[in-house]
C-alpha cells in the first residue's frame, strides 16, 4: 500500500525529530494521528524499513572512518607529544576495541556451529518422519 505524502513526511521527521510530538508538529499534524499511524502495519512497516536504511547508511559511514580512528589512537599511543594520560586512553582503546572483536569472533564462530548442529538435527529429524 501507498503511503499518503503526509506520513512519508511523518517518516522522515520521525527519524530526525528527538520525540513523537515534535516530529508531528514539524510537519503540522496533531501527534495524536501520528499515534495513530504507528498502529497501521502499513505505517510501521515503512517506518521499519526507513530507520533500517538510516541505520545501514550510518553503519557504512561508520565503517568508512575506522581505518582513520584507529590509525589517530595509534599515532596517539606512540607520540612522545601527547600526555601519558591520553596516551593511555588511547592504549586503553585499542584494547578494548581488539577484545571485544575477539569476544564477537569468537561468538560467531559458536552461532555458526550451533546453527550447523541444528541444521544436521533438522535434517534427521525429517528423514525419520518419512
Amino acid at each position: 500500500m501507498e503511503l499518503e505524502p503526509k506520513q512519508q513526511q511523518a517518516i522522515i521527521a520521525l527519524l530526525t525529530q528527538p520525540t513523537i510530538t515534535g516530529a508531528a508538529e514539524s510537519i503540522g499534524i496533531n501527534p495524536k494521528t501520528l499515534h495513530e499511524w504507528l498502529k497501521q502495519p502499513d505505517f510501521r512497516e515503512a517506518y521499519a524499513e526507513a530507520r533500517d536504511q538510516t541505520m545501514d547508511q550510518a553503519i557504512t559511514r561508520l565503517q568508512q572512518a575506522i581505518s582513520k580512528a584507529i590509525d589517530t589512537l595509534i599515532a596517539i599511543m606512540g607520540s612522545d607529544l601527547a600526555k601519558d594520560a591520553a596516551r593511555v586512553t588511547a592504549a586503553r582503546t585499542i584494547l578494548d576495541m581488539a577484545f571485544k572483536a575477539y569476544e564477537l569472533e569468537q561468538i560467531a564462530e559458536r552461532l555458526t556451529k550451533l546453527e550447523q548442529r541444528l541444521e544436521g538435527l533438522n535434517e534427521q529429524a525429517q528423514r525419520g518422519n518419512q
